[in-house]
């Protein structure tokens, strides 16, 4: 538990850092506008173009890897539609509890099991693929 903790506590920090220079408008909301399209559209996918093409994915059976993540996705897919269906959920909120719940959070994911692995966030690609 400790070292979960202790590889979580960078990627919270940089949350809580950017959710204050956010709200304390030390920038303006245009920048913020900006710097979220950068980021969602060019920039973090460059990151992961570029290091899949470095990957050596000789050791990886992807076999192993694609039956446990569809076995989860649709165990979660009837787990929710069923909170749906009992809850009554409206359709916006119910999906983003989906898209929040089902999709792969990878960028905080690879710094978060890169910290455990024990090797700095910019090898954090490497835990995937040896």
């Amino acid at each position: 538990m400790k070292d979960i903790l202790i590889a979580l506590w960078p990627v919270f920090i940089l949350l809580l850092l950017g959710y204050t220079a956010k709200h304390s408008q030390f920038l303006h909301k245009a920048f913020w506008e900006a710097a979220e399209k950068a980021t969602y559209f060019v920039l973090f996918p460059v990151l992961l173009v570029y290091k899949l093409s470095l990957a050596d994915f000789s050791g990886v059976d992807f076999v192993d890897i694609t039956g446990p993540m569809l076995v989860l996705t649709l165990l979660f897919t009837a787990v929710l539609a069923g909170l749906q269906r009992l809850i009554g959920f409206d359709w916006p909120v119910f999906s983003s509890l989906y898209q929040g719940t089902v999709r792969f959070n990878t960028y905080a994911g690879f710094a978060v099991i890169a910290s455990v692995q024990g090797m700095p966030v910019w090898q954090s690609w490497r835990c995937y693929w040896p």
